[in-house]
């Protein structure tokens, strides 16, 4: 019987492959071959971990980045987080801003984003931007920046402490504490 047949191969490896057909004809088996090669597409990928991180105002998160070698890339790879990939108010820098995986293999640095007390509290997708000749590949991770805890104050003093009564003064170091309790 007559017709059109298709099929499809997944997950082909680069190199040589064969097919062969076999199908029944006039009470007797026949086969077709085919050959071809598939050219390898070099490609590289960029993971951050851990997926999720939370810190203080003030404070810094150290991501682990990957570069993985995929299908025999081994080129050099620049790696940034600038503007909308990095919170408002904070810098994120590379342990090593450039790494070449090994063909097929993979190579680690870390991204630390180091934030300020200007540095608003909230939710952000923080990303390593890979970037080697016309390919660009990204990783994503999580980090919750919270408020900072008051600074605790300074300089002390109690004044008249052998009276009735004494005067406890400060130093605020903090603009961001609710009041203060003194307890005796």
């Amino acid at each position: 019987a007559g017709g059109t047949y298709n099929g499809t191969i997944n997950n082909l490896l680069a190199g040589n492959h064969t097919l062969t057909l076999e199908y029944r004809e006039d009470g007797g088996d026949s086969r077709v071959t085919f050959s071809w090669a598939r050219i390898a597409n070099p490609n590289f990928s960029v993971t951050l971990t851990p997926a999720s991180q939370s810190v203080a105002q003030g404070f810094s998160a150290v991501y682990t980045v990957t570069v993985n070698s995929i299908e025999g890339f081994g080129q050099a790879v620049s790696l940034t987080s600038t503007g909308p990939n990095c919170p408002t108010g904070a810098a994120c820098t590379f342990a090593n801003p450039s790494v070449t995986p090994p063909v097929n293999g993979s190579i680690q640095t870390t991204m630390t984003v180091n934030t300020t007390g200007s540095t608003p509290a909230a939710d952000y997708t923080v990303t390593a931007v890979g970037t080697s000749g016309t390919l660009t590949r990204t990783g994503t991770a999580s980090l919750t920046v919270g408020v900072a805890p008051p600074a605790a104050p300074s300089n002390i003093q109690l004044i008249n402490p052998c009276g009735t009564g004494i005067t406890v003064t400060w130093d605020d170091n903090s603009s961001n504490e609710d009041g203060f309790r003194v307890y005796r």
